[in-house]
């Protein structure tokens, strides 16, 4: 991944349902030991409906993202800080480093996701999965990508997508995250990735296309078609950008890609993948390097 988003780099740069204060008056545990980033993503979707955030909340949780992605304070702060808006921060060692892994506590499944941050230096990615389950792998490529690259950070959906859209709604935790990481890697990218069905598009200018690459807009960057490059001699895949090669798949109404835009923001990268290339990506670390 690091050849397409750019060097190494370390940036510094109501609670509404009604059990806040319970956590406000017995404060953080200390000390929380995690589970893998796997099973954490995999207990965290189990059950759970979603409820919609309140606005102080989204903001008391992008500044939190802001402060977990900077990194300018201990691990022991941040967990005590997450713990008033319902959310844990546990430490997940790697064989040679350590990751901050953030979810709701365990008495909620509201829908509020599942994040991971990279600690110490990293690229300045971000990875996203809003429709892991209804996009079958994308979940699983995401924190394989994570856990094997460099990436700074990685966010996933914990509800399905018939319950909450994440990749459409606004007032989401998945909103806040990439505000905030927009606000820390302001040249940072943020890899978002799908899937299609083929069958479902025959006759339509996909056709037997296997990835559909774009930023979200119908005028692409330069950048854009590099990275397709790139990911047809790597991959040795059919690959289309959008619009210049197909009218489908653009992702022009993607809630993330229209609020990075809105700040400024040209680090967005939508991949949509047909099922045989994400199940491929999902078993071949090496296809998931390349």
């Amino acid at each position: 991944m690091q050849a397409f988003f750019g060097q190494t780099r370390h940036t510094l740069s109501l609670w509404s349902c009604g059990t806040i204060l319970v956590t406000m008056l017995f404060g953080p545990v200390q000390g929380l030991a995690a589970p893998s980033l796997m099973q954490m993503w995999k207990d965290a979707t189990q059950d759970g409906s979603y409820c919609p955030t309140s606005e102080d909340e989204l903001r008391q949780a992008e500044l939190l993202f802001v402060r977990t992605l900077s990194q300018q304070e201990g691990q022991d702060d941040l967990q005590r800080e997450w713990t008033t808006v319902g959310m844990e921060l546990l430490s997940i060692k790697g064989k040679d480093e350590t990751l901050w892994g953030i979810r709701e506590q365990s008495s909620r499944k509201t829908g509020r996701g599942i994040y991971a941050v990279r600690v110490g230096k990293a690229q300045s990615l971000a990875i996203q999965a809003p429709h892991s389950g209804a996009d079958r792998y994308t979940g699983e490529i995401a924190l394989r990508l994570m856990q094997e690259g460099k990436a700074k950070a990685g966010a996933w959906r914990t509800v399905s997508r018939n319950k909450a859209d994440l990749a459409h709604l606004e007032g989401t935790y998945f909103q806040a995250f990439t505000r905030a990481f927009a606000q820390v890697f302001p040249s940072g990218q943020i890899l978002q990735l799908h899937g299609f069905d083929q069958e479902k598009r025959v006759g339509r200018s996909v056709g037997e296309t296997e990835i559909v690459l774009s930023n979200g807009t119908t005028t692409p960057p330069a950048r854009l078609t590099q990275v397709a490059n790139c990911w047809k001699h790597a991959l040795s895949v059919v690959i289309k950008r959008y619009p210049d090669e197909t009218k489908d798949l653009g992702a022009t109404t993607n809630a993330q890609a229209l609020l990075l835009r809105s700040l400024g923001h040209s680090g967005f990268l939508h991949v949509e993948m047909s099922e045989e290339i994400r199940a491929q990506l999902q078993k071949d670390p090496a296809r998931r390097a390349a």
